[in-house]
């Protein structure tokens, strides 16, 4: 079975002569394909080093979401939020954009307010479920008394 290192080299290897057939009618020499397969090998080279960074990146923000749980759910949504928001802020922005970091703030704040009214729901929905809870022990207490 080929790797995916082999199969980016025989993809390499057949773009080169597919751009000879179209250039020239012709296959691509050793020496060219050597050129495509070397330019490819860089890619994939780099993409492991990114995915290493974006690893690192990733592990240390996870690590703050741990931490924030010492301090509390609400920390806890927060730190997870900000991760999103960040994740979220690279897929459409680029790191060094001028309000890179002003659009990771909005999101976390946008994130944070969502988990906010999450938590504020299921508040109100506890609270009613005991508020029922408490009428039915009530009247259990009344029906025992009546005996």
């Amino acid at each position: 079975a080929l790797t995916g290192y082999d199969k980016a080299m025989v993809e390499a290897s057949q773009q080169a002569d597919d751009a000879a057939r179209e250039l020239s009618g012709g296959l691509a020499s050793a020496s060219e394909k050597a050129l495509v397969q070397a330019a490819a090998a860089r890619t994939l080279a780099a993409e492991y080093t990114t995915n290493l960074s974006v690893i690192a990146r990733n592990t240390q923000l996870q690590d703050g979401i741990t931490a924030a749980w010492a301090k509390g759910g609400a920390a806890a949504d927060h730190a997870t939020n900000y991760v999103e928001a960040y994740n979220y802020a690279l897929d459409h922005f680029g790191r060094n954009a001028k309000d890179f970091t002003q659009k990771v703030v909005e999101m976390t704040a946008a994130l944070d307010a969502q988990a906010a009214s999450k938590r504020q729901t299921e508040l109100a929905q506890s609270t009613y479920a005991n508020e029922n809870q408490i009428k039915l022990i009530g009247l259990e207490t009344d029906t025992l008394g009546m005996n």
